[in-house]
């Protein structure tokens, strides 16, 4: 399968990763709830779903497109194991702790979390590298620009990320100063199990 914005596939056979159906879906690979995703198929996460998928040769459908109107970490990774099976299946633990640190925060290696790191990077238009213009449109329109600019990127990203620590190193930074503040106590996470609330107090300033 390639991957085809949402808006051109509209009406056109498809393959959904990562959302809701809509005019033209053949198949919906998400964890999002009532999906429709095939029962066997299910996972915590759409890349986890995706891989399933490719596991599962009798849910096959011989459609060209795969598409997600929205662009967040799991929903990228879900898609790119659709495009690239093969270059992802040998990589598919390590897929799945990207997808996870994008969407859990958790479940990941530093490597893992790096890497979604960098594609959160490369999606902020303060500091991206991607050019400009594809920052522009509707929220559908942009996330199909960068679906086609990061698809190229990621096997880079995915296998030589400590090469691009301009993309990671400031979100791991802020993390790892963040864990210091947790283990010396000047941040503090206060649990209320009857409303179901944590309350983070964070230091003045």
């Amino acid at each position: 399968m390639r991957f085809r914005g949402w808006s051109e596939c509209r009406g056109t056979p498809h393959v959904l990763a990562d959302g809701t159906p809509t005019e033209g879906t053949t198949l919906v690979l998400s964890h999002w709830p009532k999906s429709g995703t095939p029962w066997p198929l299910k996972a915590d996460l759409s890349a986890e779903i995706a891989f399933a998928y490719l596991d599962a040769p009798e849910h096959h459908v011989d459609v060209p497109w795969v598409t997600n109107d929205h662009l967040d970490v799991d929903g990228f990774v879900a898609v790119y194991v659709l495009t690239q099976p093969q270059h992802a299946t040998e990589r598919r633990e390590l897929l799945v702790e990207v997808a996870a640190a994008g969407d859990f925060a958790d479940r990941c290696s530093d490597r893992g979390a790096n890497i979604a790191f960098a594609i959160g990077a490369l999606r902020d238009p303060t500091a991206s590298s991607l050019p400009p213009r594809s920052f522009v449109g509707s929220p559908t329109e942009v996330a199909a620009a960068h679906y086609e600019l990061l698809l190229e990127r990621f096997p880079a990203l995915l296998d030589s990320i400590e090469d691009h620590e301009e993309l990671w190193g400031p979100e791991r930074a802020t993390l790892e100063l963040a864990e210091r503040a947790l283990d010396a106590g000047s941040i503090r996470i206060e649990d209320v199990p009857d409303a179901d609330l944590a309350i983070v107090w964070l230091p003045e300033g």
